[in-house]
């Protein structure tokens, strides 16, 4: 009897013993994880750029990993201490996880970062502004964009991104500006930038002014192409006539464009 009494206290003392180095083990491993997130955040922003500012379904995965061990408030904590740091890539893929996390207390922060030089950081922040559900502040973001992308002194590289973003975060505001400044762009690969903008974003209004280019530009150009492109996108019945129209006067040879598929 008085044996089985010191089996049953060694086994409960046992178990305790199990369950106190079980919650120790898991303590230290969310301390561990909370102070390497900064790292992991510097680790993954530099396969963002070698991924050409694509985030994939991998670095999701480690995304929600990281909010799932330190916890949603803490993540977004570390992701806005990174939006200052001094490398652009950092702070552009903070900006992007804070987007993810859709989070209106964190405005502030990203309206900030939208003055960041680097405009691929100030793009990223704008379309989490457009994810969250802020519309004033993602206008003010497209504005600046827009000033970069009409902008003669800016760099060549800072201008195609600048269009590009403006059809990523797809906000048919930014179209009569876009259609404005067609024309007035003086290199045809930021045109072309320019109509992969408009068919990203699909509006109808895009129309008339790309039947238009297309009418002066009869010829097998590659701001041609992508102008079919961005008609293909529309997709509305007067983008489709427009489009048939063309086809139906152009060389074979144009059709074969992979920016019209």
């Amino acid at each position: 009897m008085f044996i089985n009494n010191i089996d049953k206290t060694v086994l409960k003392l046992f178990f305790i013993y199990i369950v106190i180095c079980f919650f120790m083990l898991s303590c230290q491993r969310n301390r561990l994880d909370a102070q390497n997130v900064k790292a992991m955040i510097v680790e993954e922003s530099g396969i963002f750029v070698k991924n050409g500012l694509i985030v994939s379904p991998t670095q999701i995965k480690n995304l929600n990993k990281i909010i799932e061990v330190v916890g949603k408030d803490k993540a977004s904590q570390i992701f806005i201490d990174t939006l200052n740091d001094e490398r652009w890539e950092v702070r552009a893929f903070s900006a992007y996880l804070l987007g993810e996390i859709k989070n209106k207390k964190y405005v502030q922060e990203l309206t900030s970062l939208q003055k960041d030089k680097i405009i691929v950081v100030s793009g990223f922040a704008t379309m989490s502004l457009k994810k969250i559900g802020e519309d004033n502040d993602t206008y003010d973001g497209i504005l600046y964009l827009l000033k970069t992308l009409k902008d003669p002194a800016a760099s060549f590289v800072d201008r195609m991104v600048a269009a590009d973003l403006i059809g990523v975060i797809n906000d048919r505001r930014a179209v009569p500006y876009l259609i404005d400044i067609l024309y007035k762009i003086e290199k045809p690969s930021i045109r072309d930038q320019i109509l992969k903008a408009l068919g990203a974003i699909g509006d109808e209004r895009a129309v008339p002014v790309i039947d238009e280019f297309l009418e002066s530009h009869q010829s097998l150009s590659m701001n041609c192409q992508f102008a079919l492109g961005a008609l293909g996108k529309i997709g509305n019945k007067n983008a489709v006539d427009v489009l048939i129209n063309f086809i139906q006067n152009v060389d074979n040879d144009l059709l074969l464009s992979p920016h019209i598929s």
